[in-house]
């Protein structure tokens, strides 16, 4: 039975040196305990079968579709586990996808130890915690419903002037670097944006985005 004040953590990370580097920094921290290191994905799933953690922090150097489908597993498996990623600044994720996929919480690798102690904190304890490009907190209510397409009958008044610009194209095919040049943006931001459309329009993935923008507003 666990302390009612401390966090069980699973980490998984395949570098050594970083992994070591997590754990130093969250076991300085009062109330945590790190019961499990997790070096590949099947490391992951042994340590889980074995351990039972409050939550579980990933820095894999995956793709993002290797990413989501890993939280995904894990989420199917342990529904009541927290995931928190800790990424890299370069990665370019839909955070609507992978909070359906289970994950709770994203912090960026560049964040300092006191930040990565508040989120873990955060998360453990239920709520959500994900940033946007600049580092500012986003709060994010979404369950399972995000799945279900709404009926809007009015979508021009729900996405912003540059919404519609960047989701023009996107469905014309244009990668998140190649939007970003083109409108002297970062690709963090585009990615951003795309994924407020998706909160906004109620839709799961990127292709139910471009399917909207089709039927609905025709581009």
């Amino acid at each position: 039975m666990h302390s009612l004040h401390t966090i069980h953590i699973l980490i998984a990370c395949e570098f050594v040196i970083l992994r070591n580097g997590i754990k130093l920094l969250i076991e300085k921290e009062e109330g945590f305990k790190i019961i499990g290191e997790a070096n590949d994905i099947n490391d992951v799933f042994h340590l889980l079968h074995e351990a039972t953690p409050d939550i579980v922090i990933i820095n894999l150097n995956l793709e993002a579709d290797s990413l989501d489908s890993l939280c995904k597993n894990v989420h199917d498996k342990y529904p009541k586990l927290p995931i928190l990623l800790f990424m890299k600044d370069s990665m370019e994720i839909s955070l609507a996808e992978l909070i359906v996929s289970g994950v709770r919480g994203v912090i960026w690798e560049e964040n300092s130890e006191d930040k990565l102690a508040e989120v873990i904190r955060c998360v453990a304890s239920g709520n959500l915690y994900f940033e946007d490009p600049k580092n500012c907190r986003i709060n994010c209510h979404l369950s399972h419903k995000i799945c279900e397409i709404p009926k809007l009958d009015n979508l021009n008044h729900v996405l912003s002037e540059r919404e519609h610009e960047i989701l023009k194209l996107i469905s014309n095919g244009l990668s998140y670097k190649e939007i970003a040049a083109q409108l002297f943006i970062s690709s963090r931001t585009v990615e951003s944006h795309k994924n407020n459309m998706m909160v906004k329009l109620n839709v799961k993935n990127k292709n139910e985005l471009i399917r909207y923008a089709i039927e609905k507003l025709n581009m």
